[in-house]
């Protein structure tokens, strides 16, 4: 059986790993409300056009007032390109990018929070083109202030 050469993009991911986090008790007593939010995005393509490095960065209990707890992690992952791709790292899409990362990231989460003196959270599947969206709205109103944005999606309780 032939293999549909047009559904291969060449793409592959080399690796993702965890480069930072900082979990610091808050609010003893606090509601265990959070909301994960994308707070970073860095895109590095290397030289030669053969790798893509992306760092996220996360912030669990982005927007909550007096959160239990502070929780930020920071992820990169690794992608390979094949010289022969007719893909481009530009059709590559943030959503995308951060979809690969989200389980890495909801696990981390699950397992730390399950030290803590809290209850574990473990988050529900999330929706990247809406934390991307959200991520994109913070930064076009930090640019510009006088610029609306969207409303951002809420916190989970």
């Amino acid at each position: 059986m032939a293999t549909d050469e047009s559904k291969e993009p060449g793409l592959s991911i080399e690796s993702i790993n965890l480069l930072a986090c900082e979990v610091t008790q808050a609010s003893a007593g606090s509601a265990l409300k959070y909301h994960l939010a994308l707070v970073s995005l860095d895109r590095k393509v290397s030289n030669d056009q053969m790798r893509l490095t992306v760092t996220a960065g996360y912030d669990l209990m982005h927007g909550i007032e007096k959160p239990p707890f502070q929780f930020k992690c920071t992820f990169r992952t690794v992608y390979l390109r094949q010289a022969d791709s007719a893909m481009t790292w530009e059709e590559l899409r943030d959503h995308v990018i951060v979809a690969h990362m989200i389980p890495y990231v909801r696990e981390f989460v699950s397992g730390v929070t399950l030290r803590l003196p809290v209850r574990e959270l473990i988050l529900p599947p999330t929706n990247t083109h809406l934390m991307v969206r959200d991520f994109m709205n913070r930064q076009q109103a930090a640019a510009a202030p006088s610029a609306a944005a969207l409303p951002e999606t809420p916190p989970t309780v």
